[in-house]
Order: structure tokens, then sequence, then C-alpha cells
């Protein structure tokens, strides 16, 4: 089927389902309109669809649901889809979207719920107009979408991917989304990536996910609110030279997150709230002179303040100035305190969550209501 033209209408293309093929299917630079469409075949190679143009701009470009392929589908080289691509279920032993542009006027531009992928392959110049849906999808080894762009407006979810569980990484570096980003997966690397979400107000979901390893987010700018509330990272959670920007509510809402080490050594101070109750970590990275306007740390818990900057941090709780007023077996001798000011390094008001007062006693520590843990 190589360099063949089909001019088809709606649904009428290519239909193919059920079709078992001993070796490849090659459709190399395939011009086609109407939907392609294979459901529930097998295919003992490779599927090449290198450069294929496929336009059915009012329903589904292709349709593979239930399809199994051993040898891999190659969506890449020019691949252009226009119209949404539904490919539930399918069972891949690799998947590669590069240099391809999937658009959609409908809300989902690629559908691989419940897929099974031993690899996919996007890291170069991925172009997608629409939701890319990897819900309850199992991808064994990597998926790495390297210099992405998603747009799928501020209103919706770039990427669905609850529920989705990634043997190795899943590489997010360089990605340009436009909508929010809904994740669960083993290990997650957001390098150089630009989320913005204010329609929706949340840009990254990633609430009660468990990461198996690592949330790196580095040199990464996030319009919207970063929400990992309640989620259990087995290692480092990294905001390295970021930027968090959400002037309605929380730039980052991490009530409950555990974690071994938290660096929040942000490029410049975020815009909103830092919410941190509840949450426990073995380590906190951060920059006193990057903290936020609004900082809530009633019932975080840490074990050890690296780059304490004493000076700055005289009255934390385990500094020298209140390690006699910091028992840890009195977790509520502190009443909880918000900073509602940090333009300087040392706060001119606090808020007593809990009385409503604005003088806590003794004076209050910076930024307290954090105690060490035991």
């Amino acid at each position: 089927m190589d360099d063949a033209t089909i001019d088809g209408h709606g649904d009428r293309g290519f239909l193919a389902d059920n079709i078992q093929v001993a070796g490849r299917l090659w459709a190399q630079d395939l011009v086609i309109k109407g939907t392609f469409q294979i459901h529930n075949g097998e295919v003992s190679g490779s599927i090449s669809l290198w450069g294929a143009t496929f336009h059915t701009p009012d329903g589904h470009a292709l349709r593979l649901g239930g399809l199994r392929c051993r040898g891999g589908l190659f969506c890449s080289d020019g691949f252009r889809a226009v119209g949404a691509i539904r490919a539930i279920g399918v069972e891949l032993s690799h998947l590669t979207l590069r240099n391809a542009t999937l658009t959609s006027s409908t809300d989902l531009a690629l559908d691989l719920t419940d897929a099974r992928i031993a690899r996919l392959d996007a890291a170069e110049n991925l172009r997608v107009t629409g939701v890319l849906c990897l819900r309850n999808a199992r991808i064994s080894g990597t998926a790495d979408l390297t210099g992405a762009v998603l747009d799928a407006g501020v209103d919706h979810t770039a990427i669905d991917a609850v529920a989705l569980e990634v043997g190795d990484s899943l590489v997010l570096s360089r990605v340009h989304a436009t909508g929010g980003l809904d994740l669960l997966t083993a290990r997650i690397y957001l390098h150089d990536t630009k989320v913005s979400a204010r329609g929706k107000q949340i840009a990254f979901r990633g609430s009660r996910i468990k990461v198996g390893a690592d949330l790196f987010a580095k040199h990464t700018v996030i319009d919207g609110e970063a929400r990992l509330s309640g989620a259990h990272i087995g290692n480092n959670v990294l905001f390295s030279h970021s930027v968090l920007r959400n002037s309605t509510g929380s730039a980052l809402h991490a009530e409950g997150l555990q974690a071994r080490c938290l660096d929040l050594l942000f490029a410049e101070q975020p815009q909103g709230a830092i919410n941190l109750q509840h949450a426990r970590v073995n380590v906190l990275r951060d920059n006193p002179m990057t903290w936020p306007t609004l900082l809530k740390l009633n019932g975080f818990a840490y074990d050890t303040l690296h780059r304490k900057a004493p000076r700055l941090r005289n009255g934390w709780p385990g500094s020298p100035a209140t390690k006699a007023r910091s028992n840890p077996n009195r977790s509520n001798s502190w009443p909880p305190i918000t900073r509602v000011s940090a333009t300087t390094p040392t706060p001119a008001a606090y808020c007593c969550e809990k009385s409503g007062s604005t003088a806590p006693p003794n004076p209050p520590p910076v930024a307290s209501g954090a105690m060490p843990r035991t």
C-alpha cells in the first residue's frame, strides 16, 4: 500500500477487521480520506505508516481497537492524522510518533485507553491538538514525549494519564502543554517544560499518585496550580529553578505529600500559596529568599533542613533558638501558623489559623507550624 491514495468518505476508507497478517503491513506515504480501520487484527511483524496522511476531520482517522502488533506501530516521519485516533486496548511492542502531527476537532486526538505497549517513542517534534489519553494504559518500558507540543485548550486536559503505569520513566522534558496534566506513573521527568491551564486552574494534577522513583520538574514553568495532595513519591520531588504561577489560588498544593526529598529551590518567588500541611519528607531543600507570599505548614514534618540559612531560619523548630520549644512529643504545642508576608526574608505579619490572631505569642517562628520528625 506504499504511496497509495484512497478516496473514501466518512467511515468508509480502509476496513480490515479481524485481519491476520503473517509479516509486515506497510502503508508508507499513504493518503486516505475516510477511516482506516483494523479492529481486533493481528500482525506478526510491524505496521509502517511513515509519512502517511489520514483525513477524516469530523470523525476517526484511525480505529485500531484491539489490534495486536508484535513488530510495533510506526506513525512517524511526517505522519499526519486529521481526525481522532482510537486505539483502545491495543497491544504493541513499540509505538513511534516521532515527527507526527495529530489534529482532532473533538476532545480526543489519540485514545490509548487500556493499551499495552512495551515502549512509547514520541521524543521528536510530536504535535497534538486535542487530548492525549493514556488512561489505565500499561507501558512496560519508557514513554518519551520530549519536545512535544500539546494543545487541548486551557479548559481541557492535555494529557489524561490517570491510572497509567510506566515500568521505567515518563519523560516530559521540554514539553509545551496547553491544558492540564493528569498523571499517575512510575517516574516523571519534566525538564524545560511549560504547562498552561489558566482556564481550569489546575495545570498539573498528581493527587494521590504513587511514584516509585522521582518526580523531576526542573526548569519548568507551570501556569496554574500544581497539585500533589496525598501523593507518595518514593524518592525525590524536585522543583529546582522552576517557576510556579497561580494568581487565583495555590501555586503548589501538596497537603499530605510523602517523599524522601522535597526540593523547593525555585527560580523566583512563586505567585500563589504553597500548601505543605501534613506533608512528610526526610529532607527539605529550599531558599527562604523565594518563599511564597502565603506558606501553609500546619502539621508539616521533616527530618533534615538542607541549606538551613540559620540567620533567615532563626525560629524554625529544631533551630537553636527554638530547640527547647519544639518538643516532638507535643506536636500541637505550636499553633498552626500561615505565613502571609514573604516579600522580605523576615515576615511582618502572621495569621494563626485556629485563633485568627495576627500576633501569636512568644514571638512566632519564621514559617512555623513545621515540626521535626522523630
